[in-house]
């Protein structure tokens, strides 16, 4: 089972709208946007065995993210690694 599967309906909303945020944080720190050259499928944000997220872009990580949330809004920070 997913970890999104294992939340209750309210946390579902928080989840989906932090890891929106995440990618749109990614799209634009890379300079692309979402768009043709990036798109939000080709985003993943993946936990480690520590929770810590990061993000990965065509199955390759690529960047530090911070992601908090309330119930009403949803926010990302992206360091990208070269």
């Amino acid at each position: 089972m997913s970890e999104y599967e294992q939340l209750s309906a309210a946390r579902k909303t928080e989840f989906l709208a932090g890891r929106f945020a995440a990618k749109e944080a990614f799209a634009k720190a890379n300079g692309t946007g979402i768009g043709s050259a990036c798109s939000f499928q080709e985003i993943e944000i993946r936990k480690d065995e520590k929770g810590k997220p990061s993000v990965f872009f065509q199955q390759q990580e690529i960047g530090l993210v911070s992601i908090t949330h309330t119930k009403e809004y949803a926010a990302a920070q992206v360091l990208l690694q070269s």
